[in-house]
Parts: C-alpha cells; structure tokens; sequence
C-alpha cells in the first residue's frame, strides 16, 4: 500500500488583487493565525520573465510594463507550482526589483502543507486555478492601493518618486482594469479592506481550518491501514541482534525504571553500539570490494574494501541523536542529517518541523546507503514519515536501514507496508505499543 504523506497534496490558497491592495498583509495574517508547521507564501513576483538588457534599461527608467500579463512567465509558474503539489523538492527562483533580473539563488521548497500563491496575477491563469483549492481576492481603494505602492517603491525598491507615479500611472492602474480585476470573477470569496476586514478574515480561516481538519483525518485513516492485511512474523521482517545473557541483561537495565542516568547512558550506547554494527554489516552484505594491502611485516593480506564515503546517517531528533556517540565511533567521518517529526496533540497527526539532510543525500544518489536511527517506533507514524522524505530525496528504499532500540509490532508492519525494501534493524520487538521516555532518560530532560 502506497503511503500519501501531507505535502503530497498540499492545501493551496491563491491571493490575488491590485497592487498595493493588501494581498501580502492578508497572506501573513492567515499564516499566523493557523500557526501550521511548513506553511509558506509564494509570490508571483518570483516568475518574472528574465529581461535583455534593453528592456532592464527600460525597467530603470519605469518605461518597462511589470504589470502586463506577459511580464510574467506562466509556463515555469505551472512547472514549479506542479511541482510543490506532487510533494516535491523545488527549487523556486529569485527576483531582484534593484538589479531587475532573477539572481543566481534560488529558494527550496520541500514538505510544505499549505501554501498561499499571491500576486496580481494569481487568478489569472486557467492552469493555476486548476491546482487551487480557495482563491481570494483582496480589493481596496485606488488611493491607498497607491499610497501603499509609492511607500513600497521608494523604501524598499529604491525608486524616486516621480518615476513610481509615472508607472502607476501608466501601467499600474490600466493593467489593473483591463486584466486584474475581471480575474476578480474566478474568486471563492472576496475580502474587502484586505487584512482590516477581520470579519470576513476570520470566516475564511473558520473554512480552511475545516479543509485541513478533514485533511488531517484522512492522513490518519491512511496511517491507520497501513499493515492492517500484514500477517507475517515481525521477526521475519526485522533484523535482530543474536540473543545472548549479556543481551538480556542490557535490555533489564534499559528498561528497568530505579537505572540511574548515568548507568542508562552507557548501557544505551553499548545497545546502540551493536545496533549500529549490525546495521553496517547489513549495509555492507552488497556493496563491499576486494583489497589487497601490505601488512608492516611486508605481506600481502587480502581483504575488504568498506566503502564508508557512500554511507551517511540522518538522526530523529530526540530519540534518534542517542545514536550519534555509535554512529560516530563506527565511521569518524560520517556526515550527519537531522528530522524533527513531532506529533499534533490536537489531531495526533505527525508533522514535519525540521528537515535538515547531509548534504551528500542529492536527487539519483543509487549508491549511497543512509542509515535512519530513533530510539523508538511506536505507532509507526512518524518512521514512515521519516521514510518517505529520504526517497523523496533519491534515496533508493532498499538503500535506507533503519536503527531503532525498541518497537511495536503495528509501527513495524506499517513501515513494512509502506517500504516493503527497506532494511530495519531493531534491538527489541514488543507485541502492543508501549511509549518509554528513552531520550528523557538518557539526556535526563
């Protein structure tokens, strides 16, 4: 069963209205107001069409029309806003009002659940408003649309004043009749006033707090059968440390609640320690070379060739960084990642709060082995998540090997349904699921 993270379809608002009309104040205010992990505005001013030097002499002199429909480059604003909606990593361009040109950066997005499309044009274009789930129109009065848009200029553009009326008044305001304001039609709700109108504001957050609810709900529903048909052994689809006494009696000492910290410090690092060593033979088993090299006595030894520069770790913050003393000991050089997925307390649905990958991890990396560590899995919820953002990041599933200390047979069966390639290696397995404080325990916080 396919697993559907959130930002697979994020939930789109487009904002659009005259210049100067309010359409950023309404954007920020809805943004605050929801308060939503990954929530971001995306402004069409990003799409302007790249200019010949002419037309940039032009552009300084105000005498270049930015307010024109074909100012814009719908074609990239398509290929990157399908992009975002099919969750993936995207890389937005950057324009510059001063230099009046894109710059060399650009903007990644990646795992956004809302996004707000504002601009003039932002209901402009058929293609667009078929990927838009609520579109706004923000109207306000041509006088202070006016004021606003000389403020903007002149602080923040570095425009002279005589030169901001003269495009007002030749492009601004014509373009908005004849193009902008028909568009006005194709709004599901119109908010005059812009972010003064409170009313109007605040029964369009009642409504798109409706839309991510049942959003939300569905996400868990999808959770929720994943791993529902899976009758095999969990032990079949996990890779377990061989049993020993010595085994046994770590896991009494991790797990018994009168452990001192330190004494769950240094025991949890000798677990993870063999957790770690069996995740890299796991790693290894398909990927390791012969070597021959020269021992000091002169002779020859032939060997294996481990080829730890393809190998890289990404940790879940807390629980996963416990690894990190193992993981270091085992490859000094190893490049380090980091994600925080954090479950909502009001729908109990997981949320991405960081996503913070090695640099190494890059879009077709088939060789490179990643090895994701938390301390626990419980439902199952957050490690899929974790998962899916490392294939939506190239890396192939069969080359991701999951580290984790403890887990329960439903988190295991629903990872394995979601990724049936991937490699787990587990300290413990328990039938039901259990939440220990494993990271509380060993940072003593």
């Amino acid at each position: 069963m396919e697993y559907v993270p959130p930002w697979k379809e994020p939930y789109f608002i487009a904002i659009a209205g005259c210049s100067g009309s309010g359409k950023t104040s309404v954007s920020s205010w809805i943004i605050q107001k929801l308060n939503v992990p990954w929530t971001i505005i995306l402004s069409m001013d990003n799409f302007y069409r790249e200019l010949t030097n002419e037309q940039r002499a032009l552009a300084f002199e105000s005498n270049w029309d930015f307010d024109s429909p074909d100012a814009i480059d719908f074609d990239l604003a398509i290929e990157v806003l399908q992009s975002i909606k099919k969750g993936k990593k995207t890389d937005v361009p950057n324009y510059s009002f001063t230099e009046h040109k894109r710059t060399d950066r650009t903007t990644i997005i990646y795992g956004a659940n809302i996004v707000i499309l504002e601009g003039i044009y932002a209901l402009y274009d058929k293609r667009v408003l078929d990927l838009v789930d609520l579109k706004i129109f923000v109207q306000e009065d041509y006088d202070v649309c006016m004021a606003r848009r000389l403020h903007r200029d002149i602080l923040h553009r570095g425009r002279e004043l005589r030169l901001s009326i003269k495009q007002w008044e030749r492009f601004v305001k014509p373009n908005f009749i004849r193009n902008i304001q028909p568009t006005e039609k194709e709004a599901d709700i119109i908010v005059p006033n812009g972010v003064e109108n409170k009313i109007a504001l605040n029964l369009l957050l009642t409504h798109i707090r409706l839309r991510l609810k049942t959003k939300s709900a569905q996400h868990l529903a999808e959770l929720a059968k994943l791993g529902r048909n899976c009758d095999q052994d969990v032990r079949d689809l996990v890779r377990l440390p061989q049993y020993s006494t010595q085994l046994n009696g770590i896991h009494t000492i991790l797990l018994d609640a009168k452990t001192s910290r330190a004494d769950f410090i240094f025991y949890f690092n000798r677990m993870a320690d063999i957790l770690v060593s069996l995740a890299l033979e796991t790693v290894f088993e398909s990927s390791v070379e012969s070597k021959t090299v020269t021992t000091p006595t002169k002779r020859q030894f032939k060997g294996l060739y481990l080829p730890f520069d393809k190998v890289c770790a990404v940790t879940m913050i807390r629980g996963g960084e416990c690894f990190e003393s193992a993981l270091k000991a085992s490859i000094p050089t190893l490049s380090l990642g980091r994600l925080l997925i954090q479950r909502n307390t009001k729908t109990g649905e997981p949320e991405l709060h960081i996503s913070r990958l090695p640099p190494i991890i890059t879009e077709g990396c088939s060789e490179l082995k990643v090895l994701l560590t938390d301390a626990q899995i419980l439902s199952g919820a957050a490690a899929v998540m974790a998962v899916q953002i490392l294939v939506d990041h190239g890396v192939q599933q069969q080359n991701i090997v999951f580290i984790v200390y403890s887990s329960s047979e439903i988190g295991i069966r629903r990872l394995h349904a979601a990724f049936p390639e991937i490699s787990v290696v587990v300290g413990r397995v328990s039938p039901s699921i259990l939440s220990s404080d494993y990271d509380r325990c060993y940072y003593g916080t």
